[in-house]
């Protein structure tokens, strides 16, 4: 085994994850857009309510969604740039500089989320409170408001929690392209991938770790660690598989692993006339 054999594997198939890197966060961007003018130009009637104006329906479910667009607009762009450098005759440090900067921003962004959350916390909280505090003890609505204050404490912890696991994996996979990128020792290569594994694992399972809090039971913490696992170690088993037996066979033995594990959802599919009837 040596590690340039491993490098060539992983490249083996980058133009086509070159490719969807990029359509797929491009056609996500435009299905928001076209998304929040269906709602502007043929609203329901309830949507109408509030907003008297295509315009302001437009910019208000823009508002709803405008980090998921920022993401999806600036990870576009740079996949667009990285991936195919030589469309502007970029170097290779200049397309590693792009990259560090958005992994940066990245992390930024989960830094902004984060406070917003808790500044939208303390905003109801305090509302509740001072509600609360104006209430007669026989007051009917006491205990339902007191109820609604426990669920709040309740997601609010859950969506922190969500939120440190994305700040935590940010960065990891931070630390993880800087080891990529330094090329300093032949051993970066795949501990860098094995840390980008792990850092895509942690954003995967990051709401199940909300749930978890939301939610505590000892299933959905069971849930959470099982996804963990599998996250982290299945990816990493099929690069050491391609590394060692080529793509064509790691594929083939993957294959019937990923079909078990969405054997729900392919269910679903294959009974569609069960599925409406449940919905």
């Amino acid at each position: 085994f040596k590690f340039e054999h491993m490098a060539r594997v992983l490249d083996a198939p980058i133009q086509t994850l070159y490719f969807f890197s990029f359509a797929l966060l491009s056609m996500r961007l435009l299905l928001n857009v076209l998304k929040a003018a269906k709602h502007a130009l043929f609203p329901t009637e309830l949507e109408k309510i509030g907003l008297d104006s295509s315009y302001k329906r437009f910019l208000y479910d823009l508002s709803l969604i405008a980090i998921q667009m920022l993401n999806d607009a600036i990870w576009a762009t740079a996949n667009l740039l990285t991936n195919y450098p030589q469309l502007l005759g970029l170097s290779n440090p200049v397309t590693n500089a792009i990259l560090f900067v958005c992994l940066a921003f990245d992390l930024v962004l989960s830094v902004y989320m984060y406070h917003q959350n808790e500044n939208t916390y303390i905003q109801k909280r305090d509302e509740y409170k001072h509600a609360l505090a104006h209430m007669q003890p026989d007051d009917i609505m006491l205990e339902v408001l007191s109820m609604q204050l426990k669920q709040l404490e309740l997601n609010y912890q859950g969506d922190r929690a969500k939120l440190e696991q994305f700040l935590a994996a940010g960065a990891v996979i931070l630390l993880a392209f800087s080891f990529i990128a330094s090329s300093l020792c032949p051993f970066f290569l795949p501990l860098g991938a094995a840390l980008c594994v792990f850092g895509t694992s942690l954003y995967l399972t990051a709401g199940k770790r909300g749930e978890c809090i939301k939610h505590p039971s000892d299933e959905n913490n069971h849930a959470y660690y099982e996804a963990l696992i599998k996250n982290t170690l299945y990816p990493l088993c099929f690069m050491i598989a391609a590394a060692s037996l080529g793509w064509p066979l790691a594929i083939l033995v993957a294959a019937p692993i990923m079909i078990y594990e969405n054997r729900a959802s392919i269910a679903n599919l294959l009974e569609p006339e069960k599925t409406a009837a449940l919905t």
